[in-house]
């Protein structure tokens, strides 16, 4: 009986150090991969030397089908790792009419379009 005591009286004593230990800073901001989360939702850093297309998934079976998450690849330039918006099912942009900047705005070296067709100012594909 002694013996068993000891025993639990250890494994408590020692597990402790060997848990798994969460924070919780108290600006109420909280990190993923990161024990100093500085926004609301912070990840791990892009610099992190992982090359895993690391983000956010609505489907646990294929989770770079449905999500948003960093391309996979070293995180070095000039080709660094870009952030991919994918959802198998279709993407609308919706930006509205009714305010000054109801629009999407597409900035840096231009739109580039990989596949499929392109429709301008019709509701049918193909041009």
């Amino acid at each position: 009986m002694r013996h068993c005591f000891l025993s639990i009286v250890l494994i408590f004593s020692v597990s402790p150090s060997i848990a798994q230990t969460n924070v919780f800073p108290s600006n109420g901001n909280v990190g993923i991969g990161t024990t100093n989360p500085t926004a609301k939702i912070s990840f791990n850093n892009l610099e992190d030397h992982s090359d895993n297309p690391d983000g956010i998934t609505w489907y646990n079976p294929n989770p770079l089908a449905y999500g948003i998450h960093r391309t996979a690849g070293a995180w070095t330039g000039p080709n660094f790792q870009q952030l991919r918006l994918s959802w198998d099912t279709g993407i609308i942009l919706d930006p509205g009419i009714l305010f000054g900047k109801s629009y999407v705005d597409i900035q840096g070296a231009g739109l580039r379009v990989t596949a499929g067709n392109v429709g301008w100012d019709t509701r049918h594909e193909g041009l």
